[in-house]
């Protein structure tokens, strides 16, 4: 047998003893996780089914449950059955884990959001509305559902197709986190900049309203943070060459303009 042989042979065996671990439901679940890891570092192309199966179980171990958030942020899911049913399985979760007053599960409801926006239909982007609204009662959502939109349209060539409401949603969140009454450092201060990243790269005209509160605010800190957010964005789109990208590119690129022109008077 030769030598490329054999060692196909041990690598198959290794992969069969780490299935063999992960699917034990009474391992250790760090002996589990630790498995479930390697097995996604090697690409194994059932790993994916295998996390939509184990989050589907609503009697998985919580430990073991939140492992599984967390790791299907790293597996790509070319099916697009399994792709719906893991989108609907996160968004599930994040739904009933965000009412949770244990904030040791708020990396997890991050997670899941993230996660869940990335597999999410176009058509369907609505349902992250459920997350612009105020904690219930303590886990804090906006901040990374407003980035997942943002990432979102980011991506997307036509902005003709954004909701109405969650444009509207968007937007009064920037107004309201973009007011001095309310503007603190931290979270308050992350909701606004991030509204604003969302609604600029919605292509919505509101952004000019937007950023002159930014500049009337006269915060040096809270320039420089959304400037470079909005200059991501316009590195992203510059690269696209898309001619549906026309209009917001240049919308944005006059506000950037704006903000620097107002960290200069």
């Amino acid at each position: 047998m030769s030598p490329e042989s054999q060692a196909a042979i041990r690598a198959t065996q290794a992969r069969a003893r780490l299935w063999s671990v992960v699917r034990d439901a009474n391992a250790p679940v760090d002996d589990r996780i630790e498995a479930l890891a390697a097995l996604i570092a090697e690409h194994d192309g059932a790993v994916a089914e295998f996390i939509v199966e184990q989050l589907e179980q609503s009697d998985a171990e919580t430990e073991w449950q939140q492992a599984l958030v967390l790791a299907a942020e790293q597996i790509a899911v070319p099916d697009s059955a399994l792709r719906r049913r893991l989108t609907r399985t996160l968004y599930n979760l994040a739904s009933r884990l965000r009412t949770s007053t244990d904030q040791g599960v708020e990396p997890i409801v991050h997670s899941a959001i993230r996660c869940c926006a990335s597999l999410l239909p176009g058509a369907e982007v609505t349902s992250l509305l459920l997350f612009l609204e105020p904690p219930s009662p303590i886990i804090e959502t906006r901040v990374v559902a407003l980035l997942a939109i943002a990432h979102l349209f980011e991506a997307e060539r036509d902005h003709r197709c954004v909701p109405t409401e969650l444009a509207d949603r968007v937007y009064e969140l920037a107004c309201k986190f973009l007011d001095k009454d309310w503007l603190v450092p931290g979270t308050k201060a992350a909701i606004g900049q991030c509204a604003v990243y969302a609604l600029a790269a919605m292509g919505d005209c509101r952004l000019v309203d937007c950023i002159q509160r930014v500049n009337q605010l006269g915060l040096p800190w809270l320039r420089r943070q959304v400037a470079v957010k909005l200059e991501s964005l316009v590195r992203t789109w510059e690269q696209e060459e898309a001619e549906q990208l026309a209009g917001p590119l240049q919308l944005v690129r006059e506000q950037l303009e704006e903000l620097r022109r107002g960290s200069s008077d």
